[in-house]
């Protein structure tokens, strides 16, 4: 999506009018009696509900309109976003040069305000030179779409006029010109509308802003995305914005404190973790600890909880991606050291004129040592490495490079384990025109997971290609295939025959290709209503045997009034067999078992608030059949293949509330809560998921007191999981039966020292469970009695210092 706002500057005193003027932005096992007749019924009511949703959603809007006639701007469908406002703009009159100059520029400017691309569109020499060189120096608030600083596309004049005649000096010699910075500029009373900055050189005219297109792309509805900034300051979350996913609405921790989640019922193996695009195994240390993403690396995180867009595919859950920055055309970067790890980013410009730049990070932990020393049968270790580049070809054409990786060891006792992988990714982008653009890449990886007994390994590679095509101001294109090549690898090491055979049975040796396709519109007749269907075909192959899934999805939204939104999703997804995430080259391959599916549907109401805010309710129910969820229906995760390629339905419904309020107001808060339902069944059991949590709800406060403190407070609470009962078909779990509810209390402080214009440090202070909550993860009932066992209190300190430069 891209947002053009055009301005007219008529003088330093005068403020500039502002415009809104576009926007672009299988094969499965049969089903069992009287499956297919609930899995279905089930599907029309969730289309029904869908169907009549956009009905009320249209009349509603239209009806908002009629009554409150609004100039009808097709592209003006993101009325809250925020163009970026100049701060300083120094020009100077190049030497040499005589006459009046104009040069007409492109710019970008990121989200810190920075200045990282600048592209002469028109204009002679020596002027244009001038203007490009003097660009790079600019600074500005950033953009802001919904309260988030993002990066923008800005369209510069800057017009050159010759110097005045100075006033001879006393003694008749005239001294030579000498350059000034510009003054900031001044703010208008509308505080969404900049000014036009006063003159920033001697002989040169301050640029008058003619077009703004904000970088990338409307957040999906049934999303919800954390930029770094939000995340770094929610307790709880060390700063990690993979670890802060823990506080969006529908979000269930298998265990509090562990950074993997039940996402509407869909278990850890069914949520798919993307990169920049690129498909990794694995988002966290140690399957507990930090993410292996250095956290100054990350822009944003966005979950697509259901019915997520067509590029995404080959999950019946959720979708969980990660965007990484771009790299600065100039050095900048931020370096932490903590109780448990050390880590550093830095950005080098490769050119002066901005156009190429690497970005490059990692972590390493120490605390390895110290565990060894303290522990004698036990120890841990990690590190992450992260690399990107990007070299502007031309005005049209642009390479990239994403490289990162992970490894990790654990051992304690007799038990040891190590996990490794690495992704390397080459792109190239091609802009045919302003309205057309190709995307094209490869990703090459390895994984590896070792233990004393055995070892897997996979070699993966991941061709993608897409082409993104807007006709006027109405209608987007999406086309695009991706393929996965896997070769998997067991190595036996010194397993028994039988737990050889098992594990044969569950993840051996052999090749697997997909193949993928995707096709998506979006629609904006009006700038009210916001329409996107998706197709998507896949074609898994494993084994000699070929399974089929295509995957339609639709997804609306309407602007029923300039706070209310409206949102609906709907839509089919399909995947491979999964068993459990974080285990590099550990995919199993029960392909008999036939594809795993889900429908998903949602219903959202959004509303605007003042200062910044923004209030959501949806509802939402998720089908899904022929899951492998070991873990939701016996509350164990086996190795063992017949129980870890057995298949269940379910389903899961419910309501999710969630507010988010920005820090940037002094007092900033985000406050998810679902209440939901869900089940499973199999044979002749039907049940309650034995990960079912009626209450889920979390609440973080961050307070800025002044003088650069930050306080913030995270309180969290699960309600109790059903007991196992055994039956003589097999054991349920008991909702009227509960574990005792959980609640723990997070904290956080931050105090902000400046080292100059750009330097700063903090020293950060965080302590996790600060309640010394004891958490029960099971409970088991028989004729007899009842046992219970649990977690904890699993209390993590943490102290660190962060610096930026």
């Amino acid at each position: 999506m891209r947002c053009g706002c055009a301005y007219n500057a008529r003088g330093p005193d005068s403020l500039a009018r502002m415009a809104v003027i576009g926007v672009h932005g299988g094969g499965a096992r049969p089903p069992r009696p009287g499956e297919s007749r609930a899995l279905f019924g089930r599907a029309r009511l969730a289309q029904g509900l869908l169907a009549l949703g956009i009905l009320f959603s249209s009349v509603g809007s239209a009806y908002a309109q009629a009554s409150a006639p609004r100039s009808v701007d097709h592209g003006s469908l993101v009325p809250n976003v925020r163009p970026p406002e100049p701060l300083d703009m120094p020009v100077v009159y190049p030497t040499g040069a005589t006459g009046e100059g104009r040069v007409t520029l492109h710019i970008v400017v990121e989200a810190d305000g920075h200045v990282s691309r600048a592209e002469p569109q028109e204009g002679d020499e020596p002027f244009r030179a001038a203007a490009a060189e003097a660009a790079l120096r600019f600074r500005f608030t950033p953009a802001e779409r919904d309260g988030r600083a993002v990066a923008a596309k800005i369209k510069i004049e800057v017009v050159f006029t010759p110097p005045e005649p100075e006033p001879e000096a006393q003694g008749g010699a005239q001294p030579p010109p000498v350059p000034q910075a510009s003054q900031p500029a001044a703010r208008s009373q509308d505080s969404r509308t900049p000014s036009t900055p006063a003159a920033t050189a001697p002989g040169a005219a301050g640029p008058g802003l003619v077009e703004v297109r904000v970088i990338g792309e409307r957040l999906a509805p049934d999303a919800q995305s954390l930029s770094r900034a939000e995340a770094r300051m929610i307790p709880g979350a060390f700063g990690d914005p993979l670890r802060a996913v823990e506080v969006l609405a529908g979000v269930a921790p298998a265990i509090s404190g562990l950074p993997y989640f039940f996402v509407r019922g869909a278990p850890p193996g069914n949520i798919g973790y993307f990169v920049d695009g690129v498909r990794v195994p694995m988002l966290w240390h140690a399957f507990v600890g930090p993410s292996v993403l250095n956290p100054a690396t990350i822009d944003k995180v966005t979950l697509h909880r259901g019915g997520y867009p067509a590029r995404y595919g080959r999950y019946a859950g959720a979708i969980l991606t990660t965007d990484t920055v771009v790299p600065y055309s100039d050095y900048q970067g931020e370096a932490s050291v903590r109780v448990v790890d050390g880590g550093a980013m830095q950005t080098l410009p490769l050119s002066e004129d901005g156009r190429s730049a690497v970005l490059v990070a990692g972590r390493y932990a120490y605390l390895g040592p110290v565990v060894t020393s303290m522990m004698s049968n036990g120890g841990i270790g990690y590190w992450d490495y992260q690399g990107s580049a990007r070299v502007d070809l031309g005005p049209r054409d642009r390479v990239g490079l994403l490289a990162l990786g992970a490894d990790d060891d654990l051992h304690y006792g007799n038990f040891r384990t190590s996990t490794r992988f690495h992704r390397i990714d080459p792109r190239y982008e091609h802009d045919f025109s302003d309205d057309s653009h190709l995307r094209m890449a490869v990703a090459f990886g390895t994984d590896r997971t070792e233990s004393a007994k055995g070892a897997v390994y996979d070699t993966v590679v991941t061709p993608r290609i897409e082409l993104h095509q807007r006709f006027g101001e109405v209608l987007a294109l999406r086309v695009g295939n991706d393929a996965i090549w896997d070769s998997f690898h067991l190595d036996p090491g010194s397993l028994k025959y039988r737990q050889l055979v098992s594990l044969l049975g569950l993840m051996g040796s052999r090749e697997e290709t997909t193949f993928g396709s995707y096709v998506d519109l979006t629609w904006h007749p009006t700038r009210d209503v916001w329409v996107s269907p998706g197709l998507r075909g896949d074609l898994f192959h494993s084994q000699g045997r070929s399974l089929v899934g295509i995957d339609p999805r639709i997804a609306a939204r309407f602007e029923v009034t300039p706070t209310l939104a409206l949102e609906h999703t709907l839509g089919v997804a399909h995947q491979s067999a999964s068993f459990i995430p974080g285990i590099p080259g550990a995919e199993v391959m029960s392909v008999h078992e036939g594809l795993q599916s889900s429908i998903q549907a949602s219903s959202a109401v959004e509303l605007r608030l003042p200062e910044h805010s923004l209030l959501s309710v949806t509802a939402f129910e998720t089908i899904y059949d022929n899951l492998a969820d070991p873990l939701g229906t016996e509350h164990v995760i086996s190795w063992n293949a017949d129980q870890a390629g057995e298949r269940v339905n379910g389903a899961c419904y419910g309501l999710e509330v969630f507010y988010k309020r920005p820090i940037s107001r002094r007092v900033g808060a985000i406050v998810a809560y679902t209440l939901s339902r869900t089940t499973r069944s199999y044979d002749r059991i039907s049940t309650l998921a034995s990960i079912d949590h009626t209450h889920v709800a979390t609440a973080s406060l961050v307070v800025d007191p002044g003088n650069h403190w930050l306080l913030g407070m995270r309180n969290s609470l699960l309600s109790g999981i059903p007991t196992r009962v055994p039956t003589a078909d097999g054991p349920i779990y008991d909702g009227s039966n509960r574990t005792p509810p959980f609640f723990r209390m997070d904290l956080r402080a931050e105090k902000r020292y400046k080292l100059g214009e750009r330097a700063s440090f903090s020293i950060v202070a965080e302590l996790l469970n600060a309640t010394f909550s004891h958490e029960v993860t099971q409970r088991s009932c028989n004729e007899e009695k009842c046992t219970e066992s649990g977690i904890g209190p699993i209390v993590v300190p943490n102290v660190g210092v962060e610096a930026r430069y």
